[in-house]
């Protein structure tokens, strides 16, 4: 998505606010959520009569395909069944373009890497319409820490590693929950020891989820049980993440002998990707609107860049100004789904949500609360409002 650029206004005071107000507001941009109905990269291999029918036949194929991907995207897997029967025409009607990424074609033959984007407002009202509640809030990507236990060691870095090799070697979907594996170098085995890994201080695991570039991480523990003659896994995962302590997910994974490890890496993404799902399902029902208050300290370029950074939300509808001065913006929020979904939302993008003074308050992660619009401490005076 481009960035905003403005010449500063040739004008002083209130009149340049409002120069600033008016060109942002009259701006019109691609919502950078909207990236979550992109589907990328479709591959067809088809063989027909001729080369013409073959390439037909092959977009027909991918926009199946690409359409099956964005409802087990978006959809919990009990209710995409319901989705993914539609026919070729309604399916097309969802898409608004599509791109040739690569191609190769012979007489007979067509090969093709495509790109579907969907109509996001036809998508959501086909799935309201059905009365089945989505999720297209993506998160930051989540860190996975591959740990294999024995019954009597725990091995993370140590070779040979089956777990997290499986992990290694597994290509994720490409869902609304990205995953990344740490590689296991020098610097990741020095930082990080498996006694730091399987402990609760979030630290060393903030340390390592920083470098990959991921918002949390999770812990997957890998046991092995009897299964018979043969050896099955039970896996447990604990999610640490800033501002919270750890959590562990109520209901190990378990998958018995075979490749076992294959399997329990597909069966953990699974359970973590749904987790997701659930935590932000939203529905026609649910549109609700928020109140917040956004210090901008004399900068209007944050503002901007704040203002882009909501709007780019998938569960935002409207951003409505209230208020805008020197200090700070009054805006409404209009959403769909609650204020936690909002918030978990607004965390994906390092903005949070705080309880204020008056109403809640939205920074940049990397910005405190300004003291006049805290909530004053337990049981000294309110201070008169700034």
């Amino acid at each position: 998505m481009k960035s905003l650029r403005l010449a500063r206004p040739c004008v002083p005071g209130m009149l340049a606010m409002l120069v600033v107000l008016v060109l942002a507001m009259a701006t019109v941009a691609v919502r950078a959520g909207d990236d979550v109905f992109i589907v990328a990269p479709v591959e067809v291999d088809v063989t027909a009569s001729s080369s013409l029918a073959a390439r037909e036949q092959a977009l027909e194929r991918g926009e199946t395909l690409a359409w099956k991907r964005l409802v087990e995207r978006m959809v919990l897997a009990e209710q995409s069944a319901r989705l993914t029967g539609l026919g070729q025409e309604e399916v097309r009607a969802l898409i608004h373009d599509y791109e040739i990424l690569k191609e190769r074609t012979s007489k007979v033959r067509y090969i093709a890497e495509l790109s579907f984007g969907f109509r996001p407002d036809a998508v959501r009202n086909l799935m309201n319409d059905m009365g089945i509640s989505f999720a297209e809030t993506r998160s930051r990507p989540v860190l996975v820490i591959p740990v294999l236990s024995d019954g009597v060691h725990e091995m993370l870095w140590e070779d040979p590693n089956p777990w997290r090799e499986a992990w290694q070697d597994f290509e994720p979907p490409d869902g609304l929950l990205p995953i990344v594996v740490p590689w296991g170098d020098l610097q990741d085995m020095r930082d990080l020891p498996v006694s730091a890994a399987l402990g609760r201080d979030w630290a060393p695991l903030q340390l390592l989820a920083e470098r990959y570039g991921a918002g949390d991480a999770v812990v997957s523990l890998a046991r092995a049980v009897p299964d018979g003659e043969r050896t099955g896994l039970e896996v447990s995962l604990v999610r640490h993440g800033p501002g919270s302590g750890p959590e562990t997910r109520a209901d190990p994974v378990s998958v018995g002998s075979g490749d076992a490890f294959q399997a329990a890496v597909e069966q953990v993404v699974a359970a973590l990707e749904d987790d997701w799902k659930r935590a932000n399902l939203v529905s026609r029902d649910a549109r609700t609107s928020v109140a917040v208050l956004i210090p901008i300290e004399d900068s209007f370029r944050r503002w901007l860049a704040i203002r882009r950074q909501i709007e780019s939300i998938g569960i935002v509808r409207d951003v409505i100004v209230r208020r805008l001065s020197r200090q700070a913006a009054v805006v409404d929020i209009v959403m769909v789904g609650d204020v936690d979904q909002l918030r978990t939302a607004l965390h994906q993008r390092d903005l949070e949500l705080h309880q204020g003074r008056d109403q809640p308050v939205l920074t940049e992660r990397s910005r405190q609360v300004p003291e006049r619009y805290r909530p004053p401490a337990a049981g000294s005076p309110a201070a008169p409002r700034s």
